[in-house]
């Protein structure tokens, strides 16, 4: 499982793009925090409008939930 970061017109945010971001495997959590190869988080976008793009393989995403620092 992965989750991309993209602007308001679907485009990959420079450091949390696709190629960026450090891939969940064998996962079975409730709770799972993205990482990027260059970005600790989401704080840096803070009050920016952003979309989340999730890749799952063989899984099924119930719900998300964005927690503030």
């Amino acid at each position: 499982m992965s989750v991309e970061v993209l602007d308001e017109a679907g485009r990959p945010l420079a450091g949390f793009s696709g190629e960026e971001v450090l891939s969940a495997t064998k996962l079975n959590e409730l709770r799972w925090q993205p990482r990027w190869k260059t970005r600790a988080g989401l704080s840096d976008l803070r009050n920016q409008l952003v979309r989340l793009k999730f890749h799952l393989r063989d899984a099924t995403l119930y719900a998300f939930q964005i927690v503030g620092e």
